[in-house]
């Protein structure tokens, strides 16, 4: 887990639903130093206690936004199909709430 990320996640000015800023916690958590979290739909669903379309909306609109960038993996390579989802929270969006607080 990454205190960056995370405070990426949470800081951002973005117009999202809460499930939507859930999510994107989530991935936050399970993201390494390259900004990659792999976690399958229903995994998510099921931390998150909702469907697993629910989630794959939320991904769907947060990839739209462009908080999140989705590679799926090789399934030849990959032991598993849980695509990868690059963080591309702005750090703008971070260095505004820090100056609104300051």
């Amino acid at each position: 887990m990454s205190i960056i990320h995370l405070r990426q996640a949470l800081d951002t000015h973005a117009d999202i639903t809460p499930l939507e800023r859930l999510v994107l916690i989530y991935l936050s958590e399970t993201a390494g130093p390259d900004s990659a979290a792999s976690m399958a739909v229903g995994k998510l669903a099921q931390t998150a206690n909702v469907g697993s379309l629910t989630v794959s909306r939320a991904l769907q609109r947060l990839t739209d936004l462009g908080l999140i960038q989705r590679h799926d993996r090789n399934p030849r390579i990959a032991a598993t199909r849980a695509p990868v989802y690059r963080l591309t929270i702005d750090h703008a969006a971070v260095e505004g709430a820090e100056e609104c607080s300051a």
